[in-house]
């Protein structure tokens, strides 16, 4: 081979080598940059053997029930978003770690049988669940499997930009895995709210795509719960309370489907409880409430308070 023709090989080579080394070194500081998934997964590991209650679900939960108010040593692993495939595929992960479980609590909303997180628009937050707890059965969409191809190069290098900065700026939860730095729009329209809540929540039950997402995450659901009663742990199916707003935009068919189901659930399973605090104005005042489907920190530091009560009653 004539010498010209070796040059730009060899140039190629360097390049896509330099390339490669760039890519990988960015994408290891990418991932060492202190985040909601890898700080709440370190604290949950931290504190397994002492965890009696175990919070999974999705923002309904993750902002609206604070572990630092029961009684018993309780983490909370919901996430913004999460799925009931996803709880179940967390709750798989740690479920033979923490030799002290006695409760469970899965939030059951007006979404959560017809909803999987690639459907919205947090499906961008699927990379976290594969590369932070190693769920790569979720999805084999290869720009989900890293930080670097997900976002713009500039959007990267910003953020290791505020990590430099601040150390902390990424993780927006406590020890305990609840939501302790709140982005709280202010003024905000109830009615407005609730319309678009609604319309991101709702699925047409006919639709071939929500047929199966109701039967993966009623599988889901059910694979948490045989596990918990094969090991005597109690599964509570909590709906948080929500604005009389949101009630009345529900779509009636989606929403009795919701309930038609979970009752279904713990008449087969004797054993779970459902605690239904969706429509509870008495309860819950407009003050409680960040919008028209999440509690305010006010309002979770009173559901907490309620929740708490019940379990220390029925213990």
């Amino acid at each position: 081979m004539k010498i010209g023709r070796i040059i730009p090989l060899i140039v190629l080579c360097g390049i896509l080598f330099f390339a490669t080394i760039s890519f990988s070194s960015l994408e290891f500081f990418l991932r060492a940059i202190p985040n909601d998934f890898s700080f709440k997964k370190y604290h949950l590991e931290s504190s397994q053997d002492k965890i009696e209650i175990l919070i999974l679900g999705s923002s309904h939960t993750y902002v609206s029930l604070d572990p630092k108010l029961f009684s018993a040593p309780t983490y909370n692993l919901a996430y913004s978003s999460q799925t009931l495939d996803l709880d179940e595929k967390l709750f798989d992960q740690f479920k033979n770690q923490l030799p002290q479980l006695k409760t469970v609590i899965i939030p059951i909303s007006y979404f959560s049988y017809v909803l999987c997180l690639e459907d919205g628009s947090s499906a961008h937050k699927i990379k976290n669940y594969n590369i932070y707890y190693s769920i790569y059965s979720h999805t084999l969409d290869w720009k989900n499997q890293t930080d670097i191809f997900h976002q713009p190069l500039s959007t990267s290098l910003h953020r290791l930009e505020k990590y430099i900065e601040d150390p902390t700026n990424e993780i927006k939860v406590d020890r305990n895995g609840f939501i302790s730095k709140r982005y709280v729009k202010q003024d905000i329209d109830s009615i407005e709210s609730a319309e678009h809540a609604v319309a991101n929540h709702s699925k047409n039950l006919k639709d071939t795509l929500t047929q199966n997402r109701i039967a993966s995450n009623l599988k889901a659901l059910q694979c948490i719960i045989n596990w918990c009663n094969a090991n005597d742990v109690k599964v509570i199916l909590l709906t948080s309370p929500v604005m009389r707003f949101y009630i009345d935009r529900l779509n009636k068919d989606q929403y009795n489907h919701m309930k038609q189901t979970t009752q279904q659930l713990i008449e087969q399973y004797p054993a779970v409880e459902w605690w239904n605090y969706m429509d509870s104005t008495r309860l819950f005042l407009p003050e409680d409430f960040q919008n028209a489907d999440h509690l305010s920190q006010k309002g979770a530091q009173k559901w907490s308070k309620l929740v708490n009560t019940k379990l220390t009653v029925e213990k």
